[in-house]
């Protein structure tokens, strides 16, 4: 199979995502993930990616894509560096790169392991945006 096709949907699903700029995705490790995440009044979502890992390399335009929607402004977005942190990364379990997680009130909602889809990714803002 062509790898033109994914390609396509992954350009489209980022056209798609990212419509006016609201937040950031920051960066977070293991010395200011109980603040940044645990701590948090707001939802958070983790990506928790490494430097050579190709598909976080992958799925990180569209992480950050999701972070600008005026839409998610309430939501944080952060990524984790699993090499750099790896205290966080284990207590977590994330065997697979990249995992997604979603947390409320510094409780996991919501995970998605591997190189999620644009369907995934809805399905995890879904879940972070419930009440």
């Amino acid at each position: 199979m062509s790898k033109a096709p994914l390609l396509a949907l992954s350009l489209l699903a980022i056209q798609f995502l990212s419509p006016a700029s609201a937040g950031e995705l920051t960066s977070t490790g293991d010395d200011t993930f109980k603040k940044d995440v645990l701590t948090s009044k707001q939802t958070v979502i983790v990506d928790f990616y490494a430097t050579w890992c190709g598909p976080c390399k992958m799925l990180a335009p569209r992480m950050e894509a999701l972070s600008q929607r005026q839409d998610l402004s309430k939501i944080k977005f952060y990524r984790l560096d699993v090499d750099a942190s790896p205290k966080t990364a284990s207590k977590y379990g994330v065997k697979f790169l990249p995992t997604v997680i979603v947390f409320k009130q510094g409780k996991v909602v919501d995970k998605a392991e591997g190189n999620p889809s644009p369907d995934d990714l809805t399905l995890l803002v879904k879940h972070a945006t419930d009440k």
